[in-house]
């Protein structure tokens, strides 16, 4: 660790005397000399590395590609190192070309070049370059290439002077600073016609390596900056387009030699992004509202020792922030916090995740983020195992949605899915095209219109079960291709058929009314056509009499036209109960008290002789011979018992249907009371 940290402190040191401090924790400390192995991060897959075509390979030659800052367009810029050690500029097309330039003048030696280092909205590119002297001047690349240097009145011309830009406006206004011959610096702002004016923060010092520093300027032509007062600690400031300047100091930063607060990035809205080195030396980032309001923060995993800690040094229209911390082992990483505080790491796959071996440069490893644009894209660059640099663009990665219309449908349906992509609150539109895929079925590729696009899928093209639709975007300037899904389920078409159902019906025995049922036929599958309906009873009580009857009359068929269902109405009939009497035999033609009486008189004359029969023998014999007759007379007759009618209980009605050579069924429960 104390090795670790004398690099930093020689490092930090070093640079914080010259005139590329823009540069402090960007290239300088992602910068390597020695061969180490290292395992590669897989933090994240939307990560494009960068490599300029003319960039050195060299192992531990501070060679490669430094990707420095990006517009809303997704347009890069940054420089490479060749094998000789020289700085050339790029720009990078957000399709990937890069074009590599130098200004007229610029020197060939090592690290001598060009430094590209802000890229506005149309592609203007401000920066510097060094010349055969090492002296430092400025210059504007046009988006046609058009390359226009300039020097500062008054910047000095010896080795480490000159002229510094470092941010461009959208206007194309440009702000940086310049080196007098005395080596202190100044801070300036040229206009896009080339008018260049230079200001001095109120306590800035006047001593070789003090003065005013300006690094970053907003829409509206504010700029932000650090100075350094006679004492040699750092402060912040901004200054109005109307030349107002204000002095801030983040509320940790500590007011001695090289440590302070150093402002380095401002949004569209005045808000400031920088970081502060408390008593300590360890770094701690900072936002600064417009309205002055300074939050401090920092990554949650990052180092509190001398040199290490958070490092914030771009932020977007959102007031998102990009930058690097160096961690407990002095490794860097890359990180982003939101508008809301939230903060993330990132470490790009191919960099180096442990402290190196060897001293000086080589003993950094690790990645780190330089430039986000509202779209939330971030450019940055990373070491690899080689201590080679490479430029990394990390594209944010768009929501998806996949909305099919329906969740469940059959092979003779079609479908119509809607895919929507979303960047968040604040970003831009997605753009470019989508398709559609599940199983054997692909779709055309289909353009987004405002972010999303709709896809027709025939009848037939998805495989019966559960079906996958996964949608793939293809990215575009702004985003990274990415894919979203959704689940249905497609099931073979039910086949052309109908069914039957009947409401339930409970009467008395004999009932005329309340002794129908609805028949109700309900097609599926596309049937149509005439359907003749029959009911039979076809479950009864046990033992039961006088069973039920059921029938349609002018009802019996039902014409199917459509999905709409169909109507029958079935009656059923049954027997009422009667009531019982007594009933007495009748002789055809004969009165039967007539032929009794001639009976008995006739048996009177055979039995009962005049002369030999008392009074008394007479009567009880007659009374005798009446009660046989009136027993002969009741034998003839009798009595007739009363019916019940249809016996009560739980009958079953079974309703057939049939249409052609289809035969459905139905049942209607009925209930005799």
């Amino acid at each position: 660790m104390k090795d670790a940290l004398s690099t930093l402190k020689s490092i930090s040191l070093t640079f914080l005397g010259l005139p590329i401090l823009g540069l402090l924790v960007t290239v300088v400390l992602l910068s390597g000399n020695a061969p180490r192995t290292a395992t590669a991060s897989s933090s994240a897959s939307n990560f494009t590395t960068i490599d300029a075509p003319g960039a050195g390979t060299t192992a531990s030659q501070l060679q490669g590609t430094a990707a420095v800052s990006v517009n809303d367009a997704g347009q890069i810029a940054g420089f490479e190192t060749d094998g000789n050690g020289v700085h050339h500029g790029f720009v990078r097309a957000a399709d990937g070309t890069i074009t590599e330039f130098d200004p007229t003048g610029v020197g060939t030696g090592r690290r001598q070049g060009t430094l590209a280092i802000s890229i506005d909205a149309g592609g203007d590119v401000a920066g510097t370059y060094v010349d055969a002297n090492s002296v430092y001047h400025g210059f504007v690349r046009a988006a046609d290439g058009t390359i226009t240097n300039f020097d500062v009145t008054g910047a000095g011309t010896g080795g480490n002077q000159g002229t510094n830009p470092f941010g461009i406006n959208a206007g194309g206004d440009i702000t940086g600073y310049d080196t007098d011959t005395g080596g202190v610096t100044h801070g300036f702002v040229r206009d896009s016609s080339g008018n260049i004016t230079t200001f001095d923060a109120t306590d800035a010092g006047t001593s070789k390596g003090q003065g005013t520093r300006s690094f970053a300027i907003d829409t509206g032509g504010d700029v932000t900056g650090f100075y350094a007062d006679t004492s040699g600690a750092y402060h912040g400031f901004v200054r109005d387009a109307d030349s107002t300047i204000t002095s801030f100091d983040a509320p940790g930063a500590a007011a001695v030699s090289y440590y302070g607060t150093y402002p380095l990035a401002i949004d569209s809205g005045g808000d400031v992004a920088g970081l502060y080195f408390d008593v300590n030396g360890a770094a701690h980032g900072f936002e600064r509202a417009a309205g002055g309001t300074i939050t401090e923060f920092n990554a949650p995993n990052a180092g509190t020792a001398m040199f290490q800690g958070t490092y914030s040094l771009g932020i977007n229209t959102s007031g998102e922030i990009v930058g690097v911390y160096f961690d407990t082992n002095t490794v860097l990483h890359g990180f982003t916090r939101t508008a809301n505080g939230t903060i993330t790491s990132f470490d790009v796959p191919g960099a180096g995740t442990s402290m190196g071996a060897g001293g000086g440069y080589g003993a950094l490893e690790g990645s780190g983020g330089f430039s986000i644009n509202d779209a939330g894209e971030i450019v940055g660059s990373y070491l690899d195992v080689n201590s080679v640099i490479h430029g990394f663009v990390e594209t944010p990665t768009p929501a998806v949605t996949v909305t099919p219309s329906s969740t469940s449908i059959t092979t003779a349906q079609d479908l119509t899915v809607t895919i929507a992509l979303s960047g968040g609150s604040g970003n831009p539109t997605p753009t470019g095209t989508v398709t559609l895929a599940s199983g054997s079925y692909t779709s055309a590729s289909t353009a987004l219109t405002d972010g999303s696009a709709t896809i027709d899928i025939a009848a037939g093209s998805l495989a019966t079960g559960t079906d996958t639709l996964t949608a793939s975007y293809s990215g575009d300037t702004n985003y990274s291709a990415t894919t979203g899904t959704a689940i249905i389920t497609v099931s073979a078409p039910a086949l052309a058929g109908f069914a039957i159902s009947g409401t339930a019906v409970s009467i008395n025995p004999g009932a005329s009314t309340g002794n129908t049922s609805t028949i109700t036929v309900t097609p599926s599958g596309g049937f149509t056509g005439n359907i003749t309906l029959t009911a039979n009873v076809t479950t009864s009580p046990s033992g039961a009499q006088d069973p039920p009857t059921a029938s349609f009359g002018s009802t019996s068929t039902v014409d199917i036209t459509s999905a709409t269902a169909g109507t029958a109405t079935l009656t059923i009939s049954s027997t009422g109960a009667t009531s019982g009497r007594i009933e007495h035999p009748v002789i055809p033609g004969t009165d039967w008290y007539k032929v009794a009486g001639t009976t008995l008189a006739c048996l009177l004359l055979l039995v009962l002789p005049a002369r030999r029969r008392s009074w008394r023998a007479r009567v009880g014999l007659l009374i005798l011979l009446a009660i046989i007759a009136g027993g002969v007379v009741a034998c003839g007759g009798g009595s007739k018992s009363g019916n019940p009618g249809t016996t009560a209980g739980s009958y079953t009605i079974t309703v057939t249907g049939v249409a052609g050579t289809t035969t459905e069924t139905g049942t209607v429960t009925l209930t005799v009371q």
